[in-house]
């Protein structure tokens, strides 16, 4: 199993969105090759390129107001590319912080915890042998202060010492080069704007609200809640973090489990 994982925004004070949303698209690999070939066909389609096509030009209020008929077939058919290969999308929806937030070396950002565990519950409920994470790669130092603390979560926690789906390396590719990064993209930006709009509590208003809510309901049609049998605790496909949780203690950060009841999606 392949674990794309991306961010759309971050969580610090001086983000320009009042919420980030750190996503995870799980692949059979055994489907890499078609959905990779249906990525490219489209692009030609509608671009005559493959050049990346990055969600924050593509989903946006402008690509509805001008009617980019090329930019909304491309992110729908995107979007439906989750369900055409039985995807399962994970993601943390997270307020933005009041402070800034520094981790120390070694530790993971505490909104990754909850998308490793119900990763490693999930490839456990359906036998998968492991699950390889790839993540989006931003820069060579920080790629590996994320690969330092992934792996010393997995051998320093006893949250992580319990994992045995989980593989201890994980990969960082350019989303210029890898297409199924550009698909966890555009997902982890619907489901940022959908929450962003507050459209669980309201109906859509204008064209761009609607077209949200439709690209939302096919993403929320490919998450799983995970009821964890030996503690009975409901792991949500689609978790709400509070920005309270970056004001506790970081040091203990990789060991401890969330510290509110998530809202589950229905």
């Amino acid at each position: 199993m392949l674990i794309f994982l991306d961010e759309s925004g971050h969580p610090r004070p001086t983000d320009n969105n009042a919420l980030s949303c750190l996503t995870a698209i799980c692949v059979d690999e055994t489907d890499i090759r078609l959905m990779m070939q249906e990525l490219f066909t489209l692009k030609q389609t509608l671009f005559s390129t493959q050049s990346e096509k990055k969600a924050s030009r593509l989903i946006c209020k402008n690509t509805i107001i001008q009617n980019k008929t090329n930019y909304i077939e491309y992110v729908n058919s995107v979007i439906r590319m989750l369900h055409t290969y039985s995807c399962i999308t994970f993601a943390v929806i997270v307020e933005k912080p009041d402070v800034e937030v520094s981790f120390p070396d070694g530790f993971l950002p505490k909104h990754y915890m909850p998308i490793l565990k119900i990763v490693e519950l999930y490839c456990d409920r359906e036998n998968k042998s492991k699950a390889l994470f790839i993540y989006d790669s931003q820069h060579p130092g920080a790629d590996l202060k994320i690969a330092s603390a992934f792996t010393n979560f997995l051998y320093r926690s006893s949250l992580g010492r319990g994992f045995n789906k989980i593989l201890e390396i994980p990969l960082f590719a350019s989303s210029e080069v890898t297409p199924c990064l550009q698909l966890v993209d555009f997902a982890a930006s619907v489901i940022r704007h959908y929450h962003t709009l507050d459209l669980m509590q309201s109906k859509p208003k204008t064209g761009f609200e609607n077209w949200i809510a439709e690209l939302y309901g096919v993403i929320s049609d490919t998450t799983i809640n995970i009821r964890e049998q030996r503690s009975g605790y409901t792991h949500y496909g689609i978790y709400h973090m509070s920005k309270r949780v970056f004001q506790t203690d970081l040091s203990v950060a990789i060991e401890e489990k969330p510290e509110e009841e998530p809202e589950s999606e229905e």
